[in-house]
């Protein structure tokens, strides 16, 4: 799921695959955090019926949550970070707050993507949102080299993806985003919230599943 606007903004972009809502966050701090969801990569949960989601199948992947396979096909949260500023920023850490812990729902169904290609991040984070404290562990990049981790620097003209790869286990689970850096000794963050609803993933349930291209049949 960028805009040049001055000051702190946290852009959350409308994606399939987690129909999150745009929303721009000024404020004063030093650095731009800018979030976003893949598109058409992942299954996505509908508590719609099949004929309602016939009806309205963008509506229904836009309205939807992501549903992740921490096994084989994760949802991913890219974060990009840019400083606001010419001077560079130390970027010292990512901090999961979950808002609610529910059971799998029992009604609706599982829109499957048709497929798409693989994604390469540079600095991707496993999440497991079902340990407590939650940390963000650093995953090694297929290229087979070591894994990046926490603290990188940023700048106005040097921005840097993250990429936290989330493992909700068996349970449908909000969360929050806390971004974390060092500017000229001091600490500032950033709390992506979704506009204050938080984002929502899911694990995968046992209820019927379509594949997406043929709901616009």
């Amino acid at each position: 799921m960028i805009l040049p606007l001055v000051g702190l903004l946290a852009g959350l972009v409308i994606q399939d695959g987690w129909g999150w809502v745009r929303d721009k966050v000024a404020g004063p701090a030093e650095v731009k955090p800018y979030t976003g969801g893949p598109e058409g990569c992942i299954p996505i949960y509908s508590d719609q019926s099949l004929a309602d989601v016939k009806k309205d199948p963008d509506g229904a992947l836009k309205g939807g949550v992501a549903i992740s396979n921490s096994r084989r096909d994760p949802a991913e949260l890219p974060i990009t970070l840019q400083s606001a500023a010419n001077q560079a920023i130390v970027v010292t850490g990512v901090k999961i707050q979950v808002l609610s812990n529910k059971k799998l729902p029992r009604r609706g169904l599982i829109i499957d993507p048709d497929g798409c290609g693989g994604l390469l991040f540079p600095r991707t984070f496993a999440v497991d949102l079902t340990r407590a404290p939650i940390t963000a562990t650093p995953v090694p990049p297929d290229t087979g080299k070591n894994p990046v981790d926490f603290p990188f620097k940023v700048s106005a003209n040097d921005p840097e993806q993250l990429t936290l790869r989330l493992d909700p286990g068996n349970r449908d689970i909000r969360f929050t985003v806390e971004v974390n850096w060092v500017t000229d000794g001091e600490p500032g963050k950033k709390i992506l919230d979704n506009g204050g609803n938080g984002y929502r993933v899911m694990g995968r349930s046992n209820l019927p599943s379509y594949q997406r291209g043929k709901l616009y049949q």
